[in-house]
């Protein structure tokens, strides 16, 4: 069996004069098969470091976005349950169970990212209801009051990946509300914008100084980051007293023509 051998080779040549003539040529040639394959495992290398950063940073978001919140809607509810067990049992019984149900949806997700799945995504036309439960879920034994307002037009245009991604930054800017914005009101939008969707999330709540060092933590980072995802614009307004707003604009200009 004949087996053939490809040979990288460099080669220097120059002209040889005589009385100002060229007569012929010289060259050296050296094989530099080696040296390429070298440099080519080594861009190799450097495209696995890249994914595998990429990757850790989807599983970073992930669990954040995902999971931690979600236990952390599970931990308020239980919270409730115990302030309201003496006087109200059969109503903390039935949270409780919620609770245990809710759980299970985060083994399960757990699992799913330990086998490397995506979560299950959402349909274009799901994300008014997922937001619904999801806010009921975590706002329960808060003070503050969630308004939606999705247009249903705009919401079965949004791919699947699109109608998760917003999902999952809905979510944090929620948990964010609950934990820090001390509001009396938020908003959750969805509607056409021009050529745009937008999404936007708003509460009445303390604010903060958008130029704090502390300001840019994990959350936001994480909405940015799935918004980049998104080819999507974000704006972040507040100050301290003023409340918070968030825009996040996607550009899907043939997403709302029969809205």
């Amino acid at each position: 069996m004949d087996i053939q051998t490809h040979l990288i080779r460099e080669i220097a040549s120059r002209l040889v004069l005589q009385d100002g003539k060229p007569v012929g040529i010289t060259g050296i040639a050296r094989d530099i098969t080696e040296r390429k394959e070298a440099e080519e495992a080594l861009r190799q290398s450097e495209r696995q470091l890249r994914r595998s950063i990429e990757e850790r940073e989807r599983i970073a978001r992930d669990l954040h976005d995902g999971i931690i919140q979600a236990l952390y809607a599970v931990g308020l509810k239980i919270e409730h349950c115990r302030s309201i067990a003496r006087d109200q049992p059969a109503k903390a019984e039935t949270e409780l169970a919620q609770s245990m149900a809710d759980l299970n949806m985060v083994i399960r997700d757990v699992r799913n990212l330990i086998g490397g799945m995506e979560p299950e995504l959402l349909k274009g036309r799901e994300i008014k209801a997922a937001l619904k439960s999801l806010v009921l879920a975590m706002s329960e034994a808060e003070s503050t009051q969630f308004a939606l307002q999705i247009d249903p037009l705009v919401s079965e245009q949004l791919s699947s990946k699109e109608a998760t991604c917003l999902f999952h930054i809905a979510r944090e800017s929620i948990s964010n509300t609950l934990r820090h914005a001390q509001a009396r009101t938020a908003l959750i939008s969805l509607r056409k914008q021009g050529e745009l969707i937008r999404l936007e999330l708003a509460d009445d709540g303390i604010g903060f100084d958008l130029n704090s060092p502390r300001v840019q933590g994990r959350g936001l980072n994480n909405i940015e980051a799935r918004a980049r995802e998104l080819g999507a614009r974000v704006q972040v307004f507040s100050q301290p007293g003023s409340g918070t707003r968030i825009l996040l604009d996607l550009p899907c200009p043939f997403a709302c023509e029969h809205a």
